[in-house]
């Protein structure tokens, strides 16, 4: 996951439902997830929260836990933090506001790579 604005996290409620899956995303991000309760409905059996962090490549695990051969970067990007967190209490934001993350990927298989950025307004 990019951040933790609505548009970013919403979708996830509507695949509660699908095939098992694993949500990357930074430890701030995973804990608005965790403190919203509209989000105990991603049953952790089914659908796994990793924490990431910024500038520490990490190798994608497909839905059986083995290895994908995709290794994916996050990198920090020009933004603001969720709309909606601004002035608020939050358990992880005692360092700073959930930004904006870019994802660079590249496959073992191949020398191809693609980056990723989710437009937020600054």
């Amino acid at each position: 996951m990019t951040n933790g604005e609505v548009d970013a996290v919403a979708g996830l409620l509507s695949m509660r439902e699908g095939s098992p899956f694993t949500i990357y995303a930074h430890r701030r991000v995973l804990a608005i997830l965790e403190t919203n309760s509209i989000f105990n409905v991603l049953n952790e059996k089914n659908v796994r929260r990793q924490p990431i962090e910024v500038d520490k490549a990490f190798e994608a695990a497909l839905p059986d836990g083995s290895p994908s051969g995709i290794e994916i970067l996050p990198f920090a990007v020009p933004g603001k933090g969720a709309w909606y967190l601004e002035g608020k209490a939050h358990r992880q934001a005692t360092t700073a506001p959930v930004t904006p993350l870019g994802f660079e990927s590249v496959t073992e298989r191949a020398a191809n790579t693609c980056i990723f950025l989710q437009r937020v307004p600054a």
